[in-house]
């Protein structure tokens, strides 16, 4: 309307767009227009007449309507909406001349004589006509000389009169100037008393105006009709009783009805359902009552499809004073855009639930499986709002599936069920296939077992690291119907986050176990190096195997050389003094059966086992699961490891490999005593496989960042030839190789999603990458073995001026292995090629370390590093 695009309107103030100098109440000062005064809002509506400017510098007249914006009865602020009525304006301009003209001669009147001539005309007519009475006066006027019509039409004028009667009709004349006029005429005889004719006269009204008004209201019409037959939008005149009165084509396209379906029918009957009818209905109402009017509905159109329209109505008036005769209605068709509105909503919550549930997998800095599987049931649950929800896993070594977490009203009921990867239910075929399942109704499938008799919709998505899967998610409600598409999308996205959090705490978990059992054998090797007492050596076997194999009760009977019979001589975890008398012969009991059958005796269910409750004390231990394992060592039974559970015991392949691996140890521990120098040699084969281990660990954590290849075993090497150049007892450089190879063991704990990342690690991610030298020292500290190696894996980011990590200390309170380290680690990173960056020279690098000498470095030892370094250089 103005020419202007919205930016450069804008920019725009209001003044600038008022034309100053319009014709039509103009005031004395700008600022009292109308359209200015935005301090005294109005009450209601108002609709006004003013001028704005175009961009091209051309005036328009404009309708403009204020509209109050009300806020606890108070109007706040007003809405302006303007109306270009140029061609209104124009039109009634023109009406306005000719009805200036009308007024000014509203009536012409003449009198003629008996034979046409005039005797009189009043001075309306000069007006009229331009011409003057003597025009007119005595000349023949049955044709008159102004007459722009057939001169049949005054012929039959003529005629009628003559004979008594009254002639109407519409007449054409000839101004004096040319120009032509309508008369609205009456022609008829006036008669005298005997009803006599005595003369003809005209009466004549100008309707040149009423005309002009007719066509240009025409034209108005067409073209209106024409603008909203056009419209792409739902335009809909409807009355008060919302009877259709107008529908254009627009409507037409959007509905599927046609004019004929829909006009002088009941629009709300047509396109409302009954349950928004009530509401429509009030909604009417308020619009009935309004000048302007906006809602938002929705329609059912003829295909039965549901359509959102956004209204907006204003009254049509049929004329003045006014009287509304309908309610226009125009129509968007917002469907699309609000289901897209609906959609991105849909995506925020559902990425504010994933970024929520996200949280779980790296909160807390003491990773374990149990506490993560905890977190993650916990948080579904909070998310779904459900009954129940368990975290399943898979295990490679085991038909059982292992059920880490369950939360929810009714979690103990369903923790006491036993899932079979190749059983039924939906949680095992999740896992078998990999893929997700939501079932509306579990109790309709085929075979289904529940777990929790209420059970009705239930939704398990797989754990999916790459193409395995390692186990499933499990949410159970006990409506139908509950889980939607949406529900399965974000808890399979959540998913694939659990999984890998799962994933690393399992290897993490992994590394951790298989060093504690390390630790266990070393502190078995340590015993009977030390001694060749049996019963001191299998107390500590026993207690080695209760800790590591995660069971409640171990003993170790022992064979006497002379009877034959089986003696307890190691016990724990026993309530009661079961087994303290043991002397049982070969082939009796459980014990004596494996001894005799020489293989693994396994019982998953005591209770079912009549003859294993021999004594009272043995019953009260209220055990479920048995293992018996022979002592054999150089083909001779020495005695019976036992192993004892209070719950089923579902152990895998390594846990197994374990318990032989321990009964291979008390085997050995019970053989003769002069068996003491071989077993010395045995303790020093397994010290270098447990060498060999570490360094094992040590390659597979720089498998799992291979930006590290080959690091920790140049480092070792430098570090040992610094710490033997520097006088280090040969002992302790034993423990510096170790804690060099383990170094950076605590990343294992940290998130691939932070140990991968390509870009740079935000304050979050640093302050859990910093949490690897602590989670070493957690892996580490219960492993006798390795703890006189901590010193590197703990501190070897300290710094000689205290900025260092984790503890921050300075100067030689940080470990001298640590200090040495410091070095080495530094020189080897920067002197060796990483995806991010060239190799640096020797020369480079040297000067750098010695630049951080006294702040990042001991003075000292960048003294002896270098030299031994220059050595290296020259003798190359």
């Amino acid at each position: 309307m103005l020419g202007y695009e919205i930016d450069e309107l804008l920019q725009k103030k209001s003044h600038q767009l008022y034309h100053h100098d319009f014709e039509e109440e103009k005031p004395a000062n700008i600022d009292d227009c109308p359209i200015y005064q935005h301090t005294d809002f109005p009450k209601q509506a108002e609709e006004k007449t003013s001028f704005f400017y175009r961009k091209d510098g051309r005036s328009f007249p404009i309708s403009y309507t204020n509209s109050p914006i009300m806020e606890e009865g108070n109007a706040v602020g007003v809405v302006m909406a303007f109306r270009d009525i140029s061609k209104q304006v124009e039109a009634r301009r023109e009406i306005a001349r000719l009805v200036q003209v009308v007024e000014q001669a509203r009536i012409s009147i003449g009198i003629m004589d008996l034979s046409g001539k005039g005797i009189y005309v009043n001075p309306f007519v000069e007006k009229t006509s331009g011409y003057k009475k003597e025009d007119f006066l005595g000349k023949d006027l049955k044709i008159p000389f102004d007459s722009a019509q057939d001169k049949e039409v005054y012929e039959g004028i003529w005629e009628k009169i003559t004979t008594g009667k009254t002639w109407e009709g519409n007449l054409i004349h000839k101004k004096s100037d040319g120009s032509l006029y309508t008369e609205d005429a009456n022609f008829f005889p006036v008669k005298d008393d005997e009803n006599e004719i005595i003369n003809y006269a005209f009466v004549k009204r100008d309707i040149s105006a009423e005309v002009a008004a007719n066509k240009a209201l025409k034209e108005e019409k067409e073209f209106s009709e024409t603008v909203i037959d056009t419209s792409t939008a739902i335009i809909v005149g409807l009355d008060k009783d919302h009877l259709v009165r107008l529908f254009n084509k627009g409507a037409e396209r959007i509905t599927g009805y046609s004019k004929e379906d829909v006009l002088g029918k009941d629009w709300f009957a047509l396109v409302l359902k009954q349950e928004i009818a009530a509401e429509m209905n009030r909604v009417w109402k308020d619009a009935w009552g309004a000048d302007a009017h906006a809602y938002i509905n929705p329609i059912w159109i003829k295909n039965g499809e549901k359509r959102i329209i956004s209204w907006q109505t204003t009254g049509f008036y049929e004329n003045l004073p006014q009287k509304r005769q309908m309610l226009l209605s125009i129509g968007e068709d917002v469907t699309e855009r609000m289901q897209a509105e609906e959609e991105t909503k849909r995506t925020r919550d559902e990425l504010a639930r994933l970024y929520r549930a996200s949280g779980a997998l790296v909160a807390g800095t003491s990773p374990s499986l149990a506490e993560l599987g905890r977190r993650i049931v916990e948080t579904v649950l909070f998310e779904f709002e459900h009954s129940n929800c368990s975290l399943i896993l898979a295990d490679d070594n085991s038909l059982i599936l292992q059920r880490v977490a369950v939360a929810g009203t009714y979690s103990k009921e369903v923790s006491q069920s036993t899932l079979a990867i190749n059983g039924h239910g939906l949680v095992p075929e999740v896992i078998r296939k990999g893929i997700a399942i939501n079932s509306p109704n579990v109790s309709l499938r085929k075979n289904y077992e529940p777990n929790w008799e209420a059970a009705r919709s239930e939704m398990a998505v797989p754990l999916k690291v790459g193409e395995k899967t390692i186990g499933a998610i499990d949410v159970q409600s006990p409506e139908k119907n509950t889980f939607s598409a949406d529900d399965q999308r974000l808890l399979l996205a959540f998913a694939e986050r659990a999984a890998l959090a799962i994933e690393n705490i399992r290897l993490y978990e992994d590394a951790k176990r298989r060093l504690g059992r390390l630790g266990a054998l070393h502190t078995i090797d340590v015993a009977i190096a030390k001694s060749v007492d049996n019963n001191q050596t299998v107390e500590v076997i026993a207690e080695q195997a209760q800790k590591e194999l995660k069971v409640d009760a171990v003993s170790i009977l022992v064979k006497s050389p002379s009877s034959q019979s089986f003696a307890c001589l190691a016990r724990r975890g026993f309530h009661t003094k079961a087994l303290v008398y043991t002397n049982l012969a070969m082939g009796e009991g459980l014990a004596g059966q494996a001894a005799s059958k020489r293989q693994i005796i396994r019982i998953d269910n005591l209770e079912e086992k009549s003859s294993f409750a021999k004594t009272p004390e043995l019953a009260n231990e209220n055990f479920i699961s048995y293992w018996g394992v022979p002592l054999i060592s150089k083909g001779k039974v020495n005695g019976v490891l036992e192993i004892f559970h209070r719950k089923a015991l579902l152990p895998n392949a390594e846990w197994e490999s374990f318990l032989t691996t321990l009964a291979g140890q008390a085997a050995i521990a019970i053989d003769n005593a002069s068996l003491f120098t071989d077993l010395q040699k045995s303790n020093q084969d397994l010290r270098l496989a447990y060498d060999s281990t570490l360094e094992g660990w040590s390659r597979a954590l720089e498998l799992r960042d291979m930006e590290t290849e080959g690091h920790s075993r140049r480092v070792t090497k430098l570090t040992t030839k610094l710490a033997t150049a520097m006088g280090i007892d040969s002992r302790k450089i034993e423990h510096i190789n170790r804690g060099a190879l383990l170094h950076d063991v605590g990343k294992m704990g940290i998130p691939d999603s932070i140990l991968h990342k390509a870009g740079p690690l935000n304050d979050q991610e640093w302050a859990i990458m910093r949490q690897h030298t602590i989670y070493a020292y957690e892996m580490l500290k219960n492993i006798p073995f390795l703890v006189p190696a901590l010193d590197i894996p703990r501190y070897h980011h300290e710094k000689w001026d205290g900025s260092g990590y984790p503890e921050g200390i300075s100067g030689e309170a940080i470990p001298l292995p640590a200090r040495i380290f410091a070095i080495i680690d530094v020189y080897d990173a920067l002197t060796n090629v990483r995806p991010y960056r060239e190799a640096w020279s020797k020369e480079k690098t040297l000067a750098h370390i010695k630049e951080g000498s006294g702040t990042h470095f001991d003075p000292k030892i960048v003294k002896a590093f270098t030299k031994i370094i220059l050595e290296k250089n020259s003798g190359e």
